[in-house]
């Protein structure tokens, strides 16, 4: 996959999605640590890492898991980097596309910040570079992205804001950066359940593309054991320069109870309402879920599952003669949402499973999208890292007139890196992924047509993240 690499510390998995699995899909889980010294669990200054304490609610927006590695100190922290990806399909149209196999060179930078306070708690990040095609045969792209949380505390009650949007060459679902350990899409301390981030989980032909996600939610203690939480949320998928897909919006709005059983497990109810509307079609779509949620979470394994049914009400506009034809549809489905975390030495496992209704990925006018990633990274020495990554999506057409056949689109991705720490800053990555699709129909994207596709893509990478500056 072609992006630009960020930073190299361990990365857990989600979920996406985005991950989202995320978004944006069920992802794998991209916090960054602040601080990039993996020799020693202490800096020069004294900010001692470590997870925190992770007081996710299970019927909030972010994933749930063991808790971000953070420091005690607000800090701003550069960096910079350059890759060189060898990739045997770079997915380009026919027009501009000569041979299958290309080369790409990329250079970006970034920032984070985190500002904390003794009733907010914020974190921004943000990304951007540039891939050039050496031999001319794709496009050159831009690829930015930019992560938002803040977190404001007062009696019993927590408002939370996030938004996540980026620019990419091509689906987010898979997309790594080369050369290093970290995966797009995601930012640092914001990682939201699949459902609030626009669906990009079917490979397209490359072209820019924006995903964005917006949420706010509200967490209220009712008593030292329940808790209300109550979410909205907005995403979008637009397609800037490949007018044959199909944009789409969501709407959600979800609410939910959360009662502490143990000291480490909770249950919790949930009710969701989903609205998805897409441009260039007549196809508005409501969906509403319910599930029951069991989460445990202790200092080294945190675990998720919910599930339930879904109804999803379609309406569809389509020419009958010279009177348009109003014909309306409903689908029954069940849905689950599950992920586990768990850390052991200098070593982290992370599985996620989700199932539900999504936007179809600029492909199809709505889906049932399965979505899983799983992810082990572990520091094998004081110089040398390493991780591997693995995901798959299915994504079946609603039974509409729109899309009578109920098209299917599996797709596979699968990754390994290998990191060595020149200094405490400074790192070289290597990184290996390759990347399945086949469909019950035919499908193009590039100059290649049919029901499969297969890309691999091998790159090297060179990036420097300073110390953590001290914000005063």
């Amino acid at each position: 996959m072609l992006a630009i690499p960020l930073v190299s510390p361990t990365t857990l998995a989600q979920e996406q999605s985005g991950t989202q699995a995320s978004s944006a899909d069920r992802p794998i889980d991209t916090r960054i640590a602040p601080a990039q010294n993996k020799n020693k669990s202490q800096d020069a200054d004294g900010d001692t890492q470590g997870p925190s304490q992770d007081t996710r609610s299970l019927t909030g927006a972010e994933e749930f898991s063991l808790g971000p590695v953070t420091q005690r100190r607000s800090f701003w922290q550069p960096l910079i980097g350059v890759t060189s990806t060898v990739d045997t399909n770079p997915l380009a149209s026919a027009a501009t596309q000569t041979t299958n196999v290309t080369t790409w060179s990329s250079a970006y930078a970034g920032i984070d910040v985190n500002k904390i306070s003794r009733r907010s708690d914020l974190t921004l990040s943000y990304l951007g570079g540039g891939l050039i095609s050496n031999d001319g045969t794709a496009k050159n792209s831009v690829v930015q992205q930019f992560g938002l949380g803040e977190k404001l505390a007062w009696g019993r009650s927590t408002l939370s804001l996030f938004d996540v949007v980026n620019q990419l060459p091509e689906t987010s679902f898979g997309f790594s950066l080369p050369g290093s350990s970290v995966r797009l899409p995601g930012g640092q301390g914001v990682s939201l359940e699949p459902i609030f981030t626009p669906n990009q989980s079917i490979l397209t032909s490359r072209g820019q593309r924006v995903g964005n996600a917006s949420v706010v939610e509200l967490d209220t203690a009712m008593t030292p054991k329940s808790s209300l939480t109550f979410v909205g949320g907005y995403s979008l998928l637009r397609f800037l320069d490949n007018p044959g897909f199909l944009d789409y919006s969501e709407v959600t709005a979800q609410g939910g109870y959360e009662h502490q059983v143990t000291r480490h497990n909770s249950m919790a109810l949930l009710y969701r309402f989903s609205e998805l509307r897409f441009s260039g079609t007549v196809q508005p779509i409501d969906a509403h879920t319910a599930q029951l949620s069991f989460g445990r979470r202790d200092r080294r394994f945190a675990f998720r599952m919910a599930g339930g049914p879904g109804v999803s009400f379609l309406r569809t506009v389509s020419p009958a003669g010279s009177t348009p034809a109003t014909s309306s549809s409903r689908q029954v489905y069940w849905t689950l949402d599950t992920s586990m975390t768990y850390q052991r030495g200098r070593s982290t496992f992370g599985l996620a499973y989700d199932r539900s209704l999504s936007g179809g990925a600029g492909i199809l006018p709505g889906a049932i999208t399965d979505q899983t990633t799983g992810s082990l990274n572990s520091q094998f020495s004081k110089a040398f890292a390493g991780g591997m990554t693995a995901g798959y999506a299915r994504n079946q057409g609603l039974n509409s007139p729109l899309t009578p056949a109920a098209q299917i689109y599996n797709y596979w991705f699968g990754g390994v890196n290998l990191s060595h720490s020149w200094g405490r800053w400074t790192n070289l990555d290597l990184s290996y992924q390759v990347q399945v699709q086949d469909a019950n129909t035919n499908f193009c994207i590039g100059t290649s047509c049919g029901r499969n596709l297969l890309r691999q893509t091998g790159s090297i990478g060179f990036n420097w993240r300073s110390r953590p500056i001290p914000i005063e």
